[in-house]
């Protein structure tokens, strides 16, 4: 568990969250991380003595949770608690964000296994990001988070927007489809929703279908094309000329110079070429009965 995960609201729950496991013939190890990499050790670590990976955190937490699951190489199931700022990944698997719903559903779900994506030695549940605001959904404070939620990360990628440059990248598809151009911002992912303002009909997302939902959002040249933009994505209008979207199995971005990347929110290291993977049905993921 990440006690300061959100809102800090875990530690407000997590004698019900234990009384509910007990209760249903759970033994009980609970670790608290105080650092990003530590649910990663602990898992990579402890897998092999137990039967469940219980999680509860944001999107952040789980990343160190499903990279611990990988690194252990073996099939081991995942329950999710999510209590994060925005939970992406929740919301695209149809988690709740009542905490002590989430804990029945566990106890009373059913495992389903699902796609990761896979960035070097890196695995993502769910987005691997570049371009604008890419840095402010690993830059925004926990404090700011705790005490403002989602809308933190709003008004730190507005802080961004004086600093925009276009980031000049060709993406070439395993089938050799290529895009090549200025970018606003780019989302490889396996996911409904991203930063929690980037919506994908549920129609086009299968997060077990080994594919993954590619957006390339094209740099404007002007205000009125920025704002253009912003409707066309938040509209889900994909088909927009300032819009490039399409689906692969593996990916591979090249650029001049090396761009940040983000992971599931998290900071990742700089790449002039990066090489995407969808691990196909990777991870096991408890969901609700209905």
């Amino acid at each position: 568990m990440n006690p300061v995960s959100g809102r800090m609201i875990l530690t407000k729950y997590f004698a019900d969250i234990t009384r509910i496991l007990h209760e249903a013939d759970f033994s009980l190890d609970v670790r608290c991380t105080t650092q990003l990499g530590d649910a990663y050790e602990i898992v990579k670590k402890s897998a092999a003595e137990n039967d469940i990976i219980i999680c509860s955190g944001g999107d952040g937490t789980l990343n160190d949770i499903v990279n611990g699951v990988m690194a252990y190489g073996k099939p081991i199931d995942i329950g999710y608690i999510p209590c994060g700022t925005t939970n992406d990944f929740a919301a695209s698997i149809g988690l709740t964000d009542n905490i002590i719903k989430a804990t029945r559903d566990i106890v009373n779900g059913v495992a389903t296994t699902i796609d990761v994506g896979q960035f070097d030695n890196r695995y993502f549940t769910y987005v691997a990001s570049f371009g604008a605001f890419t840095k402010s959904s690993y830059s925004t404070p926990q404090d700011m988070k705790n005490s403002l939620g989602h809308f933190a990360y709003i008004l730190r990628g507005i802080t961004e927007l004086a600093h925009i440059k276009p980031v000049s990248v060709t993406v070439t598809t395993e089938n050799g489809e290529v895009h090549t151009g200025e970018y606003l911002v780019g989302f490889i992912s396996n996911s409904t929703s991203v930063a929690g303002i980037i919506k994908i009909d549920k129609k086009l997302v299968d997060m077990a279908d080994g594919l993954f939902e590619v957006m390339l959002v094209k740099f404007p040249k002007n205000i009125l094309e920025f704002y253009t933009i912003i409707s066309a994505v938040t509209a889900e209008k994909y088909s927009s000329k300032f819009v490039d979207f399409f689906k692969a199995r593996e990916i591979t971005v090249q650029s001049q110079s090396p761009i940040q990347w983000s992971l599931d929110g998290e900071c990742y290291d700089a790449q002039q070429k990066g090489i995407i993977k969808n691990c196909h049905k990777a991870i096991n993921i408890i969901l609700p009965n209905e």
